[in-house]
């Protein structure tokens, strides 16, 4: 179930960063929304909160990632069009960091390093390219266009926002299946929030996933494998 939630984590943070430079494409915004992955019949259900300054993403889960609370990751950090995700445990300041193909390879889903690495300036042009229009549709109070597309990369379907460009819903499917959902419930135009919330605070113990899985040795400091403090 970890892993099934983190494929969702992963597409809800690469989802809403997606926009296309032809409309009025804002700078910030915050949205508060929810998240639902599928497995074995069962969803699971993450409501949460993105915010999104000039390329910078928070995202974070009132239900977090992990066995327990007290060992769990609920705050996600990306930048639009990187490469590296980092999930925080605040309660124990810990930090995972993990790159696209890593993520990849611990899900088993093929779609997820060419998600994670959209940029704002690709994706709402590339999909609209490319996707079936399914007609017209209203989420969160704003009007969407519904786009739906069905390629190497997956089967996804889009509720793009007609004024600002930001997908509003999302849906990929496995084979004929929902695997993932996600829908905003709320969107505002701002942030409230300062620049060092796009950071992993210091004092956080972070993991490299990515060394960790390649076997790499962190050299000369002692310290576990792909650890090291901020």
């Amino acid at each position: 179930m970890f892993l099934r939630t983190l494929t969702a984590t992963a597409l809800v943070v690469g989802a809403a960063a997606y926009a296309a430079p032809a409309f009025a494409t804002p700078s910030e915004f915050t949205s508060q929304g929810l998240a639902v992955s599928y497995q074995d019949g069962k969803a699971t259900n993450v409501p949460n909160t993105l915010y999104y300054d000039q390329g910078k993403i928070r995202l974070v889960m009132d239900t977090p990632v992990g066995a327990n609370s007290s060992s769990a990751f609920s705050v996600v950090l990306a930048h639009e069009g990187g490469k590296t995700i980092t999930l925080l445990n605040p309660t124990e300041k810990q930090a995972m960091m993990l790159d696209a193909s890593s993520l990849e390879s611990v899900t088993s889903n093929p779609s997820l390093q060419k998600i994670s690495s959209f940029k704002l300036s690709e994706f709402g042009n590339t999909f609209r390219a490319h996707a079936t229009n399914m007609g017209h549709d209203t989420v969160a109070g704003q009007p969407v266009t519904v786009l739906d597309h069905k390629g190497k990369d997956g089967h996804f379907r889009l509720w793009l926002s007609d004024k600002y460009d930001i997908p509003l819903r999302f849906e990929y499917f496995e084979g004929s299946k929902p695997a993932f959902s996600y829908v905003v419930q709320h969107l505002s135009l701002s942030v409230n929030l300062p620049a060092s919330a796009f950071s992993v605070p210091s004092g956080y113990q972070v993991t490299d996933i990515t060394q960790v899985m390649n076997g790499l040795q962190t050299q000369g400091n002692g310290q576990a494998p792909g650890m090291v403090d901020q």
